[in-house]
């Protein structure tokens, strides 16, 4: 799938897009501007980031570039390269957790109907359980979802015990990546009712057995 897709995502959840010479360019938050594809390692001119700043307001810019540039700051990206991904490849402790989630729960694909309805209770969750303070609403999740459900190279998975959803992630497939884009589960409450008794069967953590 190309960029455009990605970028269609964004302007459907009322987002601004700017295409420059280099990159696509979100803005997340007010006057914060994200570059995509997130895999792309660009060099943007100064004239380039100049007239991005000048003309739509821009505080802040994240890319990401060579680490020989002069200015930035360090950061990373997770990527996994090799051609297979099994839970072969993982630690003794997460082999061990990953086949103790599956022998407790189902993994499938999801509709982004069901995502957009049960997982706003998880992103919420994971959200807390991580000590980020995001202002999301419940309709805002629920965007998401959906126009992701209308474009092509989305797809939800979702981690089922007794039938209800305890962990699921939103993935795309862009050019040659796959990208896991939103990941969340409930902690492990077992002492919790309604919905929250299903934690003690121990779901997949962060979509790890989903690629």
């Amino acid at each position: 799938m190309t960029p455009d897709i990605f970028a269609e995502w964004f302007r459907r959840q009322g987002q601004r897009v700017i295409q420059t010479a280099s990159s696509y360019w979100v803005e997340t938050v007010p006057h914060v501007f994200q570059a995509f594809p997130y895999h792309w390692v660009i060099s943007p001119s100064d004239n380039e980031l100049t007239e991005l700043l000048k003309a739509y307001n821009g505080v802040v810019l994240r890319y990401s570039t060579p680490l020989n540039v002069a200015l930035g700051s360090i950061s990373y990206h997770a990527v996994y390269e090799s051609s297979d991904y099994d839970i072969h490849n993982l630690g003794k402790w997460a082999r061990k957790n990953v086949r103790r989630g599956l022998s407790r729960c189902q993994v499938e694909p999801i509709s982004f109907e069901r995502l957009a309805h049960e997982g706003f209770e998880l992103q919420i969750d994971t959200l807390a359980r991580q000590g980020r303070k995001l202002n999301l609403a419940k309709e805002s999740w629920q965007m998401l979802c959906m126009t992701a459900g209308e474009l092509p190279g989305f797809e939800a998975w979702g981690a089922l015990v007794q039938g209800r959803l305890a962990a699921s992630v939103i993935t795309f497939q862009m050019e040659n990546f796959g990208y896991m884009l939103y990941q969340q589960c409930h902690h492990d409450d077992s002492t919790a009712k309604t919905s929250r008794q299903i934690l003690s069967e121990y779901p997949p953590q962060n979509g790890q057995t989903l690629m």
